[in-house]
């Protein structure tokens, strides 16, 4: 049987955890391929692989891993079925294994001892960062300190966040890059 591969890129991600549950589900017949492109009338001619040919593998900073992102998805955020998750779990441990750490924040390497983040030795340059605390998101300037990360704000009426390396709930969801605003013209 051919296999075709799945790179993902952030492959412990609510996104890559969920395609590759739904994936999966499919696969082993326990979720029905409800609004997949490929099950159109027009395209079930086509000589298309099945789902069950995937294998998937990809790039992760988390050190928490695909499992547990599944799992935080069916179990706090409700956005999985707990059911799925668990018969699929196999499978999601599976695709860990195969997981290469990713490339963290500003460049080089991610340790994924300290959660994703670099190890490196020279000063960054503050950069506006995506960052998650628990349920909150933020966009601030990001700098590393002996205590951590600091979150700076660009306003002065509040204050920093600081990070502490072993603070669980923290994610670095990106750089910000540029602002879109959508705005009424009269």
């Amino acid at each position: 049987m051919t296999k075709i591969g799945v790179w993902l890129i952030g492959a412990g991600g609510a996104l890559a955890s969920t395609a590759v549950v739904g994936t999966r589900a499919i696969a082993h017949g326990l979720a029905r391929p409800t609004g997949l492109v490929t099950e159109l009338p027009e395209l079930l001619a086509l000589p298309l692989i099945g789902l069950d040919q995937l294998v998937f593998g990809g790039w992760e900073v988390n050190s928490r891993g695909i499992l547990h992102q599944a799992r935080a998805l069916a179990h706090d955020h409700r956005s999985l079925n707990p059911g799925l998750v668990a018969a699929v779990e196999d499978d999601l441990l599976a695709v860990q294994r195969g997981l290469q750490p990713g490339f963290a924040l500003g460049g080089g390497p991610a340790d994924p001892s300290r959660g994703g983040r670099a190890q490196r030795s020279r000063r960054e340059p503050l950069e506006k960062a995506v960052a998650r605390l628990g349920d909150e998101v933020t966009v601030k300037r990001f700098q590393r300190t002996a205590e951590g990360i600091a979150l700076l704000p660009e306003n002065p009426e509040f204050k920093p966040i600081l990070v502490p390396p072993d603070q669980s709930d923290f994610e670095l969801e990106g750089l910000a890059v540029g602002l879109i605003r959508n705005q009424l013209l009269n």
